[in-house]
């Protein structure tokens, strides 16, 4: 909420396009990266969100940060 705020009023918020908020620099990693290869990928790259790709590009899914989290939460 605090990105549409910054962007736009809170009298414009529903009028506003999906366009005028996204971010046009996506992270994608395929599905059969390693998991420590896409938390390095990350944190170097400071993204929260990452799609994730099959071989053809299609994407998958989204994994976040929070879902590596809960991983690690669930092993250790």
């Amino acid at each position: 909420m605090l990105i549409l705020r910054s962007k736009t009023s809170r009298n414009d918020l529903a009028a506003t396009r999906v366009y005028e908020i996204i971010s046009p620099r996506v992270l994608s990693v395929s599905s059969e990266e390693e998991l420590g290869t896409l938390a390095r990928k990350m944190v170097e790259s400071r993204y929260q969100r990452v799609s994730v790709t099959d071989p053809d590009d299609k994407i998958l899914g989204i994994v976040s940060s929070l879902d590596s989290l809960r991983l690690v939460g669930t092993v250790g």
